[in-house]
C-alpha cells in the first residue's frame, strides 16, 4: 500500500490484523494481552506498524482503542428483558397511554437486540 492508502485504513481492521499477528506470535502466547504489560506491548505493536504515528490518525484510533481487541463482550439476556421491563413500567407509571418517541425507539431496539440473541443461541 502507498502512504496515503496506508493512512486511510480504518482502525478497526488494524485492530483486527494486530490481533491476529498477535495469535501467531508465539504458541505460549495467550489469545488476547491478559497482563497490564502484554497490553502495553499490543499498543505498542500498533504504534510500531504505523509508518508515521503523527501524521496517521487511523493508528493513533487503534492505539487509544486497542481495549476494544481483548476485551471481553458479553450480554445476558436476562438483563435485556429487566431494561424492557422497566421501559414498559414507567410508561404504565405514567397514566398509560403511549410511551415517549425516543422511549418507543429504545423498546424497538431492545426486543429486536432480544431477538437476535435469542436465535444466535438457539
Amino acid at each position: 500500500l502507498d502512504s496515503q492508502q496506508h493512512g486511510h485504513i480504518p482502525y478497526p481492521f488494524i485492530l483486527l490484523k494486530a490481533m491476529q499477528d498477535w495469535k501467531n506470535r508465539s504458541p505460549t502466547t495467550s489469545d488476547k494481552p491478559q497482563t497490564f504489560q502484554e497490553k502495553n506491548e499490543f499498543r505498542e505493536s500498533l504504534k510500531h506498524a504505523s509508518r508515521n504515528m503523527d501524521l496517521e490518525l487511523n493508528y493513533q484510533e487503534a492505539v487509544a482503542n486497542a481495549y476494544l481487541a481483548y476485551t471481553e463482550k458479553t450480554l445476558d439476556v436476562s438483563h435485556l428483558q429487566d431494561l424492557l421491563e422497566k421501559t414498559t413500567t414507567t410508561t404504565t407509571n405514567k397514566g398509560g397511554g403511549s410511551p415517549p418517541p425516543l422511549l418507543q425507539k429504545i423498546q424497538i431496539m431492545v426486543k429486536a437486540l432480544m431477538e437476535f440473541m435469542k436465535l444466535r443461541e438457539g
